[in-house]
């Protein structure tokens, strides 16, 4: 229905979403699903395609077709640059007042997830980092271990060493504060999200809102493609160049 279209697309939440992919047709569409459905839909959302050999952004392209819920800009890169750089560029391209991501083979389990968050951080004046729990789901979207409630507030200190009961993922926060820490990082390469974490926590606190969000997609891979795979050896040398 057209008109349904239109009235959806006016939404002013004010959340812009960045959905990195990269041959990921298997499970983009089960990513989008549950962001459509969210009673507060992001204003934006962006696409971010890394080169995909597969048919990522076809299946994208037909799901938005015949699915009007969400303002979808796909970014195609002829090139593969990297998760990091490819997102970077993507939030470059946000016109909105807040700023997300959701990797495209996980997904939102809870419909209030973005509801919840930006309650939270509109009633601390948007000077806090918002984020809600994260389940670990199999292939199938299953959930395979619930995650443990954390603290009120989570400073940089305890996110760089790791003391934290469930560390945050897919949090929500202003494009200020996050062009305050230099915007979205492309490096240090093996350790950008957990490096951005670290510099927003030195400038705002995180909050969960305490409620279930996401999924974490836990499947088989080859560990050499995965940071935990990677020798002593890298590990501090990226430390080295990122702290």
């Amino acid at each position: 229905d057209p008109s349904v279209r239109g009235r959806v697309r006016k939404e002013t939440s004010g959340i812009g979403l960045v959905i990195p992919t990269h041959n990921d047709s298997g499970t983009v569409i089960r990513c989008l699903d549950p962001v459509a459905r969210q009673t507060l839909l992001p204003e934006q959302v962006i696409i971010a395609d890394d080169a995909s050999t597969d048919e990522t952004v076809e299946v994208v392209e037909s799901w938005h077709r015949n699915d009007g819920r969400l303002a979808i800009t796909i970014i195609r890169r002829p090139e593969n640059v990297g998760l990091a750089r490819n997102v970077a560029g993507a939030v470059e391209q946000l016109t909105t007042q807040y700023f997300t991501k959701l990797d495209a083979d996980d997904v939102y389990l809870n419909e209030k997830k973005l509801e919840n968050e930006k309650t939270l951080i509109r009633e601390r004046g948007d000077r806090v980092v918002a984020y809600s729990l994260t389940a670990t789901i199999n292939s199938d979207d299953e959930v395979m271990s619930w995650p443990r409630a954390p603290r009120s507030s989570l400073s940089s200190k305890e996110i760089l060493y790791r003391k934290v009961e469930h560390m945050p993922r897919e949090f929500l926060v202003s494009l200020s504060a996050l062009r305050e820490v230099g915007g979205y990082p492309t490096r240090p390469g093996l350790y950008v999200d957990w490096w951005l974490k670290i510099a927003l926590a030195s400038i705002l606190p995180f909050e969960s809102t305490g409620e279930l969000g996401s999924g974490y997609r836990k499947v088989p891979r080859d560990t050499s493609a995965r940071m935990s795979g990677q020798s002593s050896h890298t590990h501090a040398y990226w430390i080295s160049r990122g702290f």
